[in-house]
Order: C-alpha cells, then sequence, then structure tokens
C-alpha cells in the first residue's frame, strides 16, 4: 500500500501543482519561478524507484515509463502555461490522456455519423493488426527463432511491435472516436518510411513531436545548427530509455544510448546520400529504395533494443508461448 501512494502522489504531483505555477509565474520572480516548475516535471521521475528492490522489474519498467509520460507533460505545459484553459483541461493533459501536447486534448469530433466513420475504421484495422501481431509471436516461439539466429529473432519481434503498438494505437483512437473525442495516432505506418528521421516521426509522433518542439526547434531551426539539433534529438530520446531500464535493471545501461546513437548517425548519414545520390543523378534515391534501405537499417539494429526488452517481456516465450497455450489448450465443455 505505501508503494501505491507513493507511485500516485509522484506522478500526480505536476496534474496538482501545475495549475497554481501558472498563477503564481506573473508573482514569483523568474528564476524562482523557474526552479519551481524544474521540481515539478522532475517530481515524476521518482516513482519508479518506489519499486526498486522488487522482484518485479516489468512493474518497475511500466511505472517508468508512465513516470516518463508525465515528466515530458508537464514540461511540455510549463513551457507555456495558458492561464485560459480549463482546470480539467490541464489534469488530462498532465495525466494519461494520449497525447503529449495540451492542444490535443479533449477536441470533439462533430456529429455520430463522423465519429461511428472514424470508430469503426479503426477498429477493424487495429483488430487486425493486433491479430496478426500476436499470430507472428506464436510462430516465433512455434519455430524456436530466438536459438536459430539472433538477428532474425530482433527483426521478428520489431515487426510484432510494429503490428501490436499500431493495432493498439487504431483501438485507443476507436474508443476515443465513439466517446467522441479525437485522437491523436502514435504510429502511423512507420514500415513505409524513406528515411531514419522519416521512421521515428512515424513510429512515435508523440515523442517525436515532443523532441521536435523541446529538442530540436531550440538547436537544430532558432540556431540554425540542423546536424547538431538531430544528434541531440536522439541523445535525448536514448538518455530517456535509459530511464526506463535503470531502476530495473542497471546492469542494461548504455545500450539504449547506443541503439539511438547509432540511428542518430544513420539519420544524418541516410540524409548526406541522399543528396549525394540527387548531386550524381539530378533526381531523388527512388522512394521503394528509399523504403528498404530505411527497413534494413532499422531491422539490422533491432537486436539492440530487443536485448533490452527481452530481459522484462520476451515476445516470443512469454506472448508467444501463452498465445499457443489458448489455441491448443481444449475449451471447458
Amino acid at each position: 500500500m505505501t508503494h501505491v501512494v507513493a507511485i500516485l502522489s509522484a506522478l500526480g504531483t505536476p496534474a496538482l501543482l501545475a495549475p497554481l505555477l501558472v498563477r503564481a509565474r506573473r508573482r514569483l520572480p523568474a528564476r524562482w519561478w523557474t526552479r519551481l516548475a524544474g521540481v515539478v516535471c522532475l517530481v515524476p521521475l521518482s516513482a519508479p524507484w518506489a519499486l526498486a528492490g522488487t522482484r518485479h522489474p516489468l512493474a518497475i519498467v511500466l511505472v517508468a515509463i508512465l513516470g516518463g509520460i508525465v515528466m515530458l507533460k508537464a514540461i511540455d505545459w510549463l513551457a507555456c502555461p495558458r492561464q485560459a484553459d480549463h482546470p480539467v483541461r490541464v489534469g488530462l493533459a498532465l495525466t494519461f490522456w494520449p497525447s503529449l501536447q495540451i492542444e490535443d486534448v479533449g477536441i470533439r469530433i462533430p456529429g455520430m455519423r463522423r465519429r461511428l466513420t472514424v470508430a469503426s475504421g479503426r477498429l477493424a484495422s487495429g483488430a487486425v493488426r493486433v491479430a496478426l501481431g500476436l499470430a507472428l509471436t506464436a510462430v516465433g516461439q512455434s519455430l524456436g527463432v530466438a536459438e536459430g539466429s539472433l538477428w532474425l529473432d530482433g527483426s521478428l519481434k520489431a515487426m510484432e511491435i510494429y503490428l501490436l503498438g499500431g493495432g493498439a494505437n487504431d483501438l485507443m483512437v476507436a474508443a476515443l472516436g465513439l466517446a467522441g473525442y479525437r485522437g491523436t495516432d502514435a504510429f502511423r505506418y512507420p514500415i513505409l518510411a524513406h528515411s531514419v528521421l522519416d521512421f521515428w516521426s512515424r513510429y512515435n509522433v508523440w515523442i517525436h513531436r515532443w523532441l521536435k518542439r523541446h529538442v530540436f526547434e531550440p538547436i537544430g531551426r532558432r540556431r540554425r545548427r540542423p546536424v547538431l539539433g538531430i544528434l541531440a534529438v536522439f541523445a535525448v530520446s536514448g538518455l530517456l530509455h535509459e530511464y526506463l531500464l535503470l531502476p530495473a535493471a542497471p546492469d542494461l545501461l548504455g545500450w539504449q544510448c547506443t541503439f539511438f546513437g547509432l540511428h542518430g548517425l544513420g539519420a544524418i548519414a541516410g540524409a548526406g546520400l541522399g543528396r549525394s545520390y540527387r548531386a550524381i543523378t539530378g533526381r531523388r534515391v527512388p522512394r521503394p529504395l528509399a523504403i528498404a534501405a530505411t527497413l534494413g537499417f532499422v531491422l539490422a539494429t533491432a537486436p539492440i533494443f530487443i536485448h533490452c526488452l527481452d530481459r522484462f517481456v520476451d515476445l516470443h516465450r512469454d506472448l508467444g508461448g501463452w498465445v499457443l497455450k489458448m489455441a491448443v489448450e481444449p475449451s471447458p465443455a
């Protein structure tokens, strides 16, 4: 019970204090307000440490993910506070409403017919993608892919994450649509990405937009240093992922920074190769070739990320094994 109270207190701090900080901004000196806002943003990061030492590493990681999400939401809100926003809307934005930007919170979909149209299409798409993802996990488990090839195992799991994540995204948008709200997509068909940057803008739209607003814009655009801005974005992303794993598995320190560092270098190298190709041929790289090269790079580096994921949940052994068990077990009479 003590753990639950500590976790909820850490995660709920920004939602409780942010409206007060917005009002206090005009009364406190800038330096004091900035310090207070910084503390409010960092409090959610303490949530997973309430579970440190327990025998449930997956639970620690899930709480760390929640803490990271709330922290990012708090930074986005406190960076540009607006007193005109309704307190309920601010509270939703700083908890677990499915978007990181407050302007995406509580947008209504007019008309029941439009809501049903959005919900029905996404519901069908989400169900198909989740079913395919679960089927792939079962295939990977039944064929023993992990024992045969580390790269094939990692590549297959990357595809499963894409299908399961994209399917969950569609189901979320469908549920919000039925409730009368427009949901912000987190996945936009990353399998069709034509560059590393395009892949990450499609794979996790929420994080991409947040990093673009708070990291790339100040460095890459305002200071006119796009290469430095891109490297900073992938460095921050790597550090955020390191935080997710650190409370549960300190020995994995460095793996996520390596993965995202490679993708940062790959993004810059890919842009350079694209410019060289255009200078030589006078036209852009053919889209099918660009998509194939991007997908190959992502799958080649996927085992680094999957190695960390396997520590907490093995998509083949755990999820795939469960699917096989449910499919093989006879139903009770």
